[in-house]
């Protein structure tokens, strides 16, 4: 198949985190099997551009457009250009992000041009996107032409929750639902024996939503040893707030402020810990709980990461409310059977197959290729 795939941001731009990963990794995976792979993107990354032009990256030809605005709108008129003359040359066009001038204008050019897109929103219809960050700009948008350009797509979801998330907005929105595909790493990490203190890892991007403060707070109130280790980065002033709540609860001794990792690094932080924590308010997948999970150690997140069914349906840990409560309460189930819970990695491998997984996107494209506006299709690993 001949495939386009249209992002605002594409590797090397992992400073936006998990979505530039899985965007990649997809388009990596669906070369290998044969496909013939394009994107088109802009130079977006952070407060340094990428090089604009085109280029091969891991065996995917990638047009990276100049914009001409920044984070988070990325308007490029000569990526719109190309696909107003180049649409049709494509068996399928797959669409990642909204609120953003890349996604929404490209699906209009779709719609102009008689193409219905899969798109996935990446966790961007939720509801916590909608009441958070710019939500009076994201309503206009949504209620000046948004919701419309929505109803001419295919849904993509990585999750069960997304697809819950999406289907407020839609409920007759089509589409399916595949997860996101991660490179996992190729040998095992040793895994570090317990103790009477129980070792959590967070490991992520240091942003609000992730629920940081829920977790903090929820740490002061058990009575077991612990110490929590946290990789990743963030905002500045966010961070110096986080450490000052550390304070303020009579927690921070416990915690380490580690700092961004990634790669092999990564994996031996990952592994290093007894459970991996994760209490956001929203996720649409999060690939580091399948990383996690990868290295054999079990997650506790909240039933608001859309890897929360494989957790429950796995029993690879522990699932718990946005609340400083239900979290304290899962904390101490984790601390009491940290022992007795044993992640079956290789189930984790089979589960996620990139090849595997792949291919299914490939069917479903196939599908849809075909489909009227009123088929539906639900495919789930």
């Amino acid at each position: 198949m001949k495939i386009l795939h249209i992002t605002p941001a594409y590797k090397p731009a992992f400073v936006y985190g998990g979505p530039t990963l899985s965007v990649s990794q997809l388009c990596e995976h669906q070369a290998a099997i044969g496909n013939e792979v394009t994107v088109v993107t802009t130079t977006a990354n952070g407060n340094a551009e990428l090089e604009e032009g085109e280029a091969v990256v891991e065996g995917v030809k990638v047009y990276y457009f100049k914009r001409l605005t920044k984070d988070h709108t990325h308007l490029s008129p000569a990526l719109l250009i190309f696909l107003w003359r180049n649409s049709r040359q494509f068996d399928t066009i797959h669409i990642h992000s909204w609120w953003n001038l890349v996604s929404v204008l490209a699906t209009l050019v779709c719609y102009l041009k008689g193409i219905t897109p899969v798109l996935s929103p990446r966790g961007m219809l939720s509801n916590f996107s909608f009441v958070n960050s710019n939500s009076i700009k994201k309503r206009l948008i949504h209620r000046g032409g948004g919701k419309f350009l929505l109803r001419k797509t295919r849904l993509h979801a990585t999750s069960l929750l997304e697809w819950s998330d999406a289907h407020r907005i839609n409920k007759q929105w089509p589409g399916f639902v595949l997860p996101n595909i991660i490179d996992l790493p190729n040998h095992e990490f040793a895994r570090s024996a317990s103790t009477d203190t129980l070792k959590l890892v967070f490991l992520s991007r240091i942003h609000a939503k992730k629920g940081l403060e829920l977790t903090l707070e929820a740490l002061s109130n058990v009575s077991f040893p612990f110490q929590l280790e946290i990789y990743g980065d963030g905002e500045e002033e966010y961070v110096k707030s986080l450490k000052a709540l550390a304070t303020t609860v009579g927690i921070d001794q416990a915690i380490l402020w580690k700092g961004w990792v990634s790669g092999e690094a990564k994996y031996r932080a990952l592994s290093g810990g007894d459970v991996f924590i994760l209490t956001s308010y929203n996720e649409n997948f999060a690939n580091v709980v399948l990383e996690s999970l990868a290295v054999g150690t079990p997650a506790l997140i909240s039933d608001q990461v859309g890897m929360c069914d494989y957790v429950k349906q796995t029993g690879a840990g522990w699932v718990c409310e946005t609340s400083v409560e239900s979290i304290v309460s899962t904390l101490n189930n984790a601390y009491r059977l940290r022992n007795k819970i044993t992640v079956n990695i290789n189930k984790v491998y089979d589960d996620f197959d990139g090849r595997n997984v792949s291919e299914q996107y490939s069917r479903e494209y196939q599908r849809w290729g075909k489909a009227s506006s009123a088929d539906y299709r639900y495919s789930h690993v």
